[in-house]
């Protein structure tokens, strides 16, 4: 979190963003409800989406949107929701 006087306090665990090995963080809306949500490529075990709950918090729901895929991805996105992910060999255009 900034302080804003050129400082930050680590808040990740307490907002639910506990988590090691990220290769590629991506900011959107992906529910267009306003909050901006974090969507994570990493190199240990699948990939996460953290939905904003408005509140300072975030909620893992890669599973449940379908795009936990696997390490080794990378997802881009458009207008507020992903259009490819680049999953190891394979590419997936939604």
């Amino acid at each position: 979190m900034n302080n804003k006087d050129e400082t930050f306090i680590e808040c990740s665990k307490k907002a639910g963003l506990d988590h090691n090995g990220s290769i590629s963080p991506t900011f959107a809306d992906y529910d267009n409800d306003g909050f901006i949500d974090i969507y994570i490529s990493t190199n240990q075990g699948a990939n996460r989406l953290y939905h904003n709950e408005g509140d300072g918090t975030f909620s893992e729901v890669g599973q449940k949107a379908g795009v936990n895929f696997s390490r080794d991805n990378l997802a881009i996105w458009h207008n507020n929701q992903v259009v490819k992910c680049v999953c190891g060999p394979e590419t997936h255009n939604y």
